[in-house]
């Protein structure tokens, strides 16, 4: 006779009353370990992550394969490592008699048998592994599987990490069919079934539910407790309570162990373990919302941990051991986080040692030097400091949020530090929510004030609300004095400038324009003049003065390459692109669009300048291929949608236009289904219909050139048209003509040139162009 998971009667394997839900896939593959080679097998995990149940289903898994059986090893009431031989041989049931030595006594009777240790909750006992492994070494048939929040550190041993389990995504919820088969989802219902029979995952309660499992992190402990409390509260009335769940999941069952019946104590439990410095490190790392890497953790609780250089690299390995941190590797260096749970609890313990104040002020001046890491310019490479803040999005937010309440100036510089985050990563809403709280948090000098209101006044803009944008930069105007800070007073006029020309009053746009570029022309800010210069090139555009406009988008593009500002020299050739499409010049039009679309891609570019490209190609492809040119513009539509921002009044005209020629052209069912399905491509997609639109090569056959801002050569496409005239004999003059460009730009492409090649002379050019097989 044997029992339902396959023990036999005289088994001391303790049989759990409910079923263990989820976990079929890593019981097998533990259970094929230890049917192969495997002899020692540790099962690591989070606490409450349900690592005894694990253990228990693998051993029942096993009963039939070991000859003499599993016998089940609880340790949660050892703390003295030396007593661990002794509960090994209670459970047994192998008696000291003192004739021997009790470990020499145990071997004897093992040694010969085909057995199955499950050693339960070894890690406050790790200093008895080395016993443990001499154990195995000594009896060759014996097995041994642990159960551990760390790893015991042996020879032989093979370690396999107990996940949390799958969860739903609340805001895209499968089938309720579908959401029952979730694990998380599945052991939620049948813990509130057994508090209320009537329980069941209905239509209406699916959301609730999603989210509880969710905001839990899949960790079964605390699942179980929440289902608890459904003895009192709606699924979804303890949804909102979760923020605090450790004082909401407290209610576990009589028979637990003691550091079962609490999510806080089962947590606690493994902060115990750890020492001192141990314990202030994993304080520390708890004011990291959604992990941090190791740099960032160096800088923010480097301070806290006294020793040598490397401790907190120690520290953050001894927390892995421990499982109460986990480490994530994507793109960028590696990421350590915690279960939002045990962040909690990390949390209550930095403020219990009077610790958060000055830690929270330490991730503040941590993420203010992130954010201010790259100067204004946006180039390539930059790319990388992007990414990296959408990483610590998170954590940009923390710091946001605790400088708006305590240090409103330290607040209002890292917003304005991040404003072109947002600005180029789709961010645009919430960084104008947070100006919006930062610059109402209380009284700052009038410098950081003053410049925090230009950046959010640009914010303004982009999303079209010009009234606003005008207050914002009109508060800022007035608290410059003459000489003070001129070049914050003369970005505030560009902001009017960008206004006014959008409202279409070009007079206004180009005397503030010139206000500010002449400013920024005697304190030789390259880039500010190149930003100035395209914005002229705008309103020269509007008034139909399409040479100058192509001239000052061209000196732009120049001086914006010379300077590394990829993202302003990618805005001109849009701009650019669109200047020639109104002349009726399509093939340069497509040329420059493209150009643009690709290096606003690779760098990382979400914005609705995207939306531009597309509706400018969109435009070009309206003549021939116009079901493309539908789904482009139902793309632009929607990321617009999704981005909060409108076209300005001064193009909404030529937008229109192209609108209505492409809707004519079209059957409305035709058009109705290229228009839904465009809003379905997602931005890659977006932009290679763009591509093969304007009949030019896909970003992925361009990409590994274009991350490095050049073409060939370290050259951009510019650059080597100037090349090969270079190359050809003509002078500045000559190439300014033939590409139609100014003087000056020719110029500065020539300078460019030589500074990439590293030639100091036109016939130095003109030699490396020939050899090169450029010419």
């Amino acid at each position: 006779m044997s029992s339902v998971l396959g023990f036999p009667p005289s088994s001391n394997v303790p049989l759990p009353l409910t079923p263990l839900i989820g976990r079929e896939h890593e019981v097998a593959a533990a259970a094929a370990y230890l049917c192969g080679d495997v002899r020692l097998l540790t099962l690591t995990g989070v606490a409450g992550v349900g690592k005894t149940r694990f253990a228990i289903a693998t051993a029942a898994a096993l009963a039939d394969t070991f000859e003499h059986g599993v016998v089940f090893v609880p340790l949660a009431s050892v703390h003295d490592p030396e007593l661990v031989i002794s509960a090994v041989a209670d459970a047994l049931a192998i008696r000291d008699d003192g004739t021997c030595p009790l470990f020499d006594r145990l071997v004897g009777e093992i040694h010969q048998k085909h057995l199955l240790l499950v050693l339960d909750n070894f890690e406050q006992v790790v200093d008895a592994a080395p016993e443990m492994s001499h154990l195995l070494t000594l009896c060759p048939n014996v097995s041994a599987l642990v159960t551990s929040r760390v790893r015991l550190r042996v020879g032989g041993e093979h370690h396999l990490s107990v996940p949390p389990l799958p969860v739903p995504d609340p805001i895209r919820l499968p089938s309720i069919d579908r959401l029952g088969r979730n694990p998380s989802v599945a052991l939620f219902i049948g813990r509130a079934a057994a508090v209320d029979h009537g329980f069941a995952l209905r239509p209406e309660n699916a959301v609730a539910i999603a989210r509880v499992c969710s905001q839990l992190e899949g960790l079964p402990l605390a699942i179980e407790l929440a289902a608890a409390r459904l003895e009192t509260l709606s699924p979804a009335a303890l949804a909102a309570r979760l923020d605090g769940r450790l004082a909401v999941l407290t209610r576990g069952p009589r028979d637990a162990t003691q550091r079962h019946r609490t999510l806080r104590d089962a947590i606690g439990w493994s902060y115990a373990l750890l020492s001192p410095e141990e314990q202030r490190g994993f304080r520390g790392l708890a004011v990291f919302v959604g992990g941090c890497d190791a740099a960032a953790a160096e800088a923010v609780i480097g301070p806290c941990i006294p020793g040598a250089a490397d401790a907190v690299l120690n520290g953050l390995g001894r927390l892995l051991e421990h499982s109460l941190i986990q480490r994530t590797i994507g793109t960028g260096e590696p990421r350590f986080l915690m279960l939002e749970s045990i962040r909690e609890y990390g949390l209550e313990q930095l403020a219990a040692h009077g610790e958060e104040e000055e830690l929270r002020h330490r991730l503040a001046a941590h993420c203010l030097a992130l954010a201010s890491a790259t100067d204004s310019s946006v180039s390539f490479e930059s790319e990388a400091w992007l990414d990296q803040l959408e990483r610590d999005h998170d954590n940009l937010r923390a710091a946001l949020g605790w400088t708006i309440a305590n240090d409103p100036a330290q607040a209002l510089r890292l917003a304005s530090a991040l404003w072109q985050f947002w600005a180029v990563r789709g961010h645009v809403s919430e960084g104008r929510s947070w100006f919006a709280r930062a610059l109402a948090a209380g009284p700052v000098a009038p410098d950081v004030r003053g410049h925090a209101l230009v950046w959010a006044s640009h914010l303004a803009f982009l999303q079209a609300d010009y009234d606003h944008a005008v207050r914002l930069a009109e508060e800022s105007l007035s608290l410059w004095r003459p000489g003070e800070d001129d070049s914050g007073r003369s970005r505030a006029l560009c902001v009017l400038g960008n206004v006014a020309a959008a409202c279409e009053d070009f007079a206004s746009a180009t005397q503030f324009f010139e206000e500010a570029l002449s400013f920024f022309r005697a304190s030789g800010d390259q880039a500010e003049i190149a930003g100035i210069l395209g914005n002229l090139g705008l309103v020269a555009g509007f008034r139909g003065d399409h040479a100058r406009a192509a001239a000052l988008f061209e000196e732009a593009i120049a001086l914006s390459e010379a300077t590394g500002d990829q993202r302003a020299a990618a805005i001109f050739l849009l701009s650019l692109g669109e200047v020639m499409r109104v002349q009726g010049d399509e093939t340069r039009a497509a040329r420059f669009l493209a150009d643009a679309l690709q290096r606003f891609r690779c760098l990382g570019e979400t914005s609705t300048a995207i939306a531009e490209c597309w509706e400018g190609l969109a435009g070009i492809a309206a003549g021939t291929d116009t079901v493309r040119a539908a789904r482009l513009l139902g793309a632009a539509d929607a990321l617009r949608e999704r981005l909060d921002s409108a076209l300005e009044p001064a193009l909404q005209s030529r937008h229109d236009a192209t609108l209505s020629a492409v809707r004519s052209a079209l059957d409305s069912t035709v058009f109705a289904a290229a228009w839904q399905a465009g809003r379905q491509l997602s931005i890659a997609q977006a932009s290679a219909e763009a591509l093969a639109a304007a009949d030019l090569p896909q970003l992925g056959e361009d990409l590994p050139r274009r991350r490095s801002g050049a073409t060939s050569h370290g050259l951009t496409s510019r650059e080597l048209e100037v090349l090969r005239l270079l190359a050809a004999g003509r002078s500045d003059r000559e190439i300014a003509t033939a590409l139609f460009i100014s003087r000056y730009t020719a110029m500065v492409h020539t300078k460019n040139i030589r500074r990439k090649l590293g030639v100091d002379s036109r016939a130095a050019i003109a030699s490396y162009a020939v050899r090169m097989g450029l010419a």
